[in-house]
């Protein structure tokens, strides 16, 4: 399932970019449904920058009930980013590894200029692949893909925006 997003932050591109670019640790304290994040591997090439990056996410946010049934490995996730600073582009692809196969997320993100603002244009895809699901019997999965995807994806814009306004809360308190 396509989804779109635009949001903003009040600083010229020329710092958030390189900021989401290349301090994503510095502003991890910002990131309230973060818990960790791991730098497996960075590259660098004539302006492109590789990168993948272990997430794993709070629990914080789950119902206290449901808890001990949410898996600590769900929540976590393997992001692969190539950095473009020529077209200040982020183009993304997850990696769920406790359900392979069973999902798949990728997008590019737009990082856009107009003065002292950076709007970032945020295009992606959200898909749960109904034979990956091994736990569930593939003809129920095929009914509940469309309104899981429609969930997750109403549960990831919030988050999105989150991050971005974590960026700006970090750029905030450096600027002092």
């Amino acid at each position: 399932m396509r989804f779109t997003l635009t949001d903003e932050i009040d600083f010229p591109r020329d710092l958030v970019y390189p900021t989401l670019r290349d301090r994503t640790l510095d502003f991890l304290p910002y990131l309230e449904n973060v818990a960790e994040i791991q730098v497996l591997e960075e590259h660098v090439d004539a302006g492109i920058k590789r990168s993948v990056k272990r997430w794993r996410g709070s629990s914080d946010e789950i119902p206290s009930a449901l808890r001990p049934l949410v898996r600590p490995d769900l929540l976590v996730w393997i992001d692969h980013a190539t950095w473009d600073g020529n077209q200040h582009t982020c183009e993304w692809r997850h990696e769920f590894k406790a359900l392979p196969g069973g999902v798949s997320a990728r997008g590019l993100n737009r990082y856009e200029a107009q003065g002292d603002v950076t709007v970032i244009h945020m295009e992606g895809e959200f898909n749960i692949h109904p034979e990956g699901l091994t736990f569930v019997p593939t003809v129920l999965a095929r009914k509940l893909a469309p309104a899981m995807e429609r969930f997750v994806i109403e549960r990831l814009k919030p988050n999105m925006r989150a991050a971005n306004q974590a960026v700006a809360s970090f750029l905030e308190d450096e600027a002092g």
